[in-house]
């Protein structure tokens, strides 16, 4: 418990109080297929015990295959970048958790997309609310980070852009740490682990203290 809340309120200290749309934009052909091309040398590369860059192989090669038939309006920035940081964390060398995070990651977007039957991307409308044992409890900031942009440097959680109950997102397929601070007070949720993946719209409650 005590650690959970130490590492919230690292997070919270560094937490980008962004409310700017998010913008979809067509990126180039080349984008997509140099990102992916990248991540799969990193994998072929990093110093892991062979079973394991077995499933990461399968996962890449996988993605690799479907961004053929991937739509520019399913594909974010963020989630380019989303591989382009798995990247980076395979070059560094990765620890065992942060590995078993990069795998659990792809396979999360690898099962949005099956389930979906989307080439790649998409996004899931995550709607949250915030409740006090039974009682709603509004006016309450709810954040989020991805999960393995905890190993990366400097990564800081954003916030949702109004406040609750309840708030909404659209995100990207994925594993979220989602959690609630009280501007009033400073006061901090526990984080909860979220898999936003396989359907379009998802509903999480975060209880506060």
């Amino acid at each position: 418990m005590e650690r959970v809340l130490a590492a919230t309120l690292i997070l919270v200290m560094s937490v980008t109080f962004s409310t700017t749309a998010r913008v979809r934009v067509q990126p180039s052909e080349a984008t997509l297929p140099a990102v992916l091309a990248d991540l799969r040398q990193a994998v072929v590369s990093v110093d892991v015990p062979p079973p394991a860059r077995s499933g990461l192989l399968a996962d890449v090669d996988w993605f690799i295959a479907e961004s053929k038939r991937a739509t520019s309006a399913e594909i974010t920035p963020e989630y380019i970048r989303s591989f382009t940081r798995v990247t980076e964390l395979l070059k560094s060398p990765p620890s065992p958790e942060t590995l078993a995070d990069i795998a659990a990651e792809l396979q999360a977007k690898r099962e949005h997309c099956r389930a979906l039957g989307v080439g790649m991307g998409g996004v899931v409308k995550l709607l949250v609310n915030t409740r006090r044992g039974s009682a709603a409890a509004p006016d309450w900031q709810v954040l989020y980070l991805l999960k393995i942009y905890e190993w990366v440097p400097g990564a800081a959680a954003t916030n949702f852009p109004r406040l609750s109950t309840p708030t909404e997102l659209d995100l990207e397929p994925g594993r979220y740490w989602v959690w609630a601070r009280d501007p009033a007070t400073g006061k901090v949720s526990e984080r909860i682990l979220v898999k936003a993946a396989g359907q379009r719209e998802l509903m999480v409650d975060l209880s506060v203290p």
